[in-house]
């Protein structure tokens, strides 16, 4: 039921050490003060740092109802300022680019495709899948819920970085469930495909991808 292959959680590494870089230039004092990217930026990520740190105390505890509000909590929290930002990553500096938008754009999309994993979990979990759905059924329509926001997200805000760690994410939900539940493994391979067609419609309309 929508799980995602074990590999694909050492993308946190990638994540810790971008958002550690992320953290450290945030507080590095600039002659100039920050920028507006940045301003837009900060809150709205210190919100999705504490609730990752939240999410990890939720699941040790076997919180399990308690995860998903975190999880969504955390991604819409760099989402909407990410949109909200418009062209701003893309007219940022090389170094913003690298330290700000990167990492927090990775994270977004990671966090986007964690958080349909993490509803099929608590919903199987929960005896909540039921009719007038089948289980297979409710799982493809979490991938199709998700895939629309992630696609949509890709076409507004032109962040490849966003769409690889979601597209990474649902690369090891097409490799996990590939042997049980073929359709599944499809499934999440369709919604890649579209997913990297918005990502090339996306750089044609910003020829400067952040």
């Amino acid at each position: 039921m929508l799980r995602a292959a074990s590999y694909a959680y050492a993308v946190w590494g990638l994540l810790y050490a971008a958002c550690m870089a992320y953290g450290v230039y945030q507080a590095w004092p600039r002659r100039q003060g920050d920028t507006v990217l940045m301003r837009r930026l900060g809150w709205p990520s210190a919100l999705a740092f504490a609730c990752c740190t939240a999410w990890v105390v939720a699941a040790q505890m076997d919180l399990k109802l308690l995860t998903l509000p975190i999880i969504v909590i955390a991604a819409a929290a760099l989402i909407a300022p990410l949109i909200g930002a418009g062209s701003a990553p893309a007219r940022a500096t090389g170094r913003e680019r690298w330290l700000v938008v990167w990492p927090l754009a990775a994270l977004a999309g990671w966090l986007t495709i964690a958080g349909a994993v993490n509803l099929a979990t608590v919903l199987a979990a929960t005896d909540s899948l039921g009719p007038p759905l089948t289980q297979t059924q409710w799982a493809l329509a979490i991938l199709a819920g998700t895939g629309l926001i992630a696609v949509a997200v890709t076409l507004r805000t032109r962040l490849p970085a966003y769409a690889l760690t979601f597209g990474w994410g649902l690369a090891a939900v097409a490799v996990a469930e590939w042997t049980h539940h073929t359709v599944l493994a499809w499934a999440a391979l369709t919604v890649l495909g579209v997913l990297a067609l918005a990502l090339r419609l996306g750089g044609r309309r910003a020829p400067v991808l952040a």
